[in-house]
């Protein structure tokens, strides 16, 4: 009897094994085999995923040359990833036979609660539609540098960037959603060209370069906490900007920077603020703004 029991144990122990083998082998997907589907058409479409190996968008077959030395692959299908894990770098930018090599995304694309392990470089890159990375975890760098979303909605609420994050230059033409995401070393949104932005309850803990920015919509910026500098110097605020009971704990630069609508700092703590050449076209309202430093408004109001 015991000698059955010990043969019922182990073919029982074997039995689980494969099973979560085989189980944990469905979950698995290699990132060459995303790439195929895309050149067969079919849209991808994964959740609950792990991405083994890199995923170059640039090996998509579907390519033309789009202007002096730049190769555009073009991914006629939606792109969908969610909770899926990349374990490897991520990319639709490269420079290879003397040419710069891109990626339009022609419909939508979600990267929605995913976990990039490696770099994420989508420079350059295009979106027809909209673009999804909201409650997403990047363990490296992120590179999003001239990338341009023309759907109506560039979704990165809840983002967590654990290194450097680098939107520069780049352009939305509906509405940049980054409430509540976290940056916890340099952020870089220099030069971005957007409609409405979100930035409420956003908290980075060390700088972020907002500089030379263009915002042809309302901003805003509520509860936000900005531990290291904030550079917000030259920025073209086309309309309304909130920022409400925020904090900036270190120095904040609004030098040269036009606020063409209404413009509230309630309730805002600056450590330090530098609004030399900054023009107003409204009075702006500061009540119950406090700073360590006497705050001063030397600006050109038109009211």
């Amino acid at each position: 009897m015991h000698r059955i029991y010990s043969l019922l144990f182990a073919f029982l122990t074997a039995f689980a094994s494969c099973t979560f083998a085989k189980g944990d082998k469905n979950k698995t997907i290699e990132a060459d085999e995303i790439i195929r589907l895309i050149d067969k058409g079919k849209p991808v479409e994964l959740a609950d995923k792990i991405i083994m190996g890199d995923l170059d968008f640039t090996q998509i077959k579907n390519k033309y040359i789009d202007g002096c030395a730049i190769v555009s692959h073009d991914i006629a299908v939606p792109v969908t990833f969610v909770k899926c894990v990349f374990m490897g770098n991520v990319t639709g930018f490269c420079e290879k036979n003397r040419a710069v090599n891109v990626v339009r995304f022609c419909r939508n694309t979600s990267f929605k609660q995913c976990d990039f392990r490696g770099n994420l470089n989508l420079n350059q890159n295009t979106v027809d539609g909209d673009f999804i990375l909201a409650e997403s975890v990047f363990r490296e760098n992120v590179s999003l540098d001239y990338l341009h979303i023309k759907g109506r909605n560039a979704h990165m609420w809840e983002i967590n960037a654990e290194k450097n994050f680098s939107m520069s230059y780049s352009q939305t033409e509906g509405m940049l959603n980054m409430m509540d995401a976290q940056f916890h070393s340099e952020a870089s949104l220099q030069g971005i060209r957007c409609n409405e932005a979100q930035f409420s309850n956003m908290k980075a803990r060390h700088s972020i370069d907002l500089s030379l920015a263009t915002f042809n919509g309302k901003v805003i910026f509520n509860y936000a906490q900005i531990d290291g500098n904030a550079d917000l110097s030259n920025v073209r605020f086309l309309d309304r900007v909130d920022i409400y009971k925020s904090r900036f704990a270190n120095n904040t630069n609004l030098q040269n920077t036009t606020f063409y609508g209404k413009t509230r700092f309630n309730g805002t703590s600056f450590a330090g603020i530098n609004t030399d050449g900054a023009i107003f076209l409204q009075k702006p309202d500061t009540e119950g703004t406090t700073a360590t430093e006497k705050l001063k408004f030397n600006t050109i109001c038109t009211e």
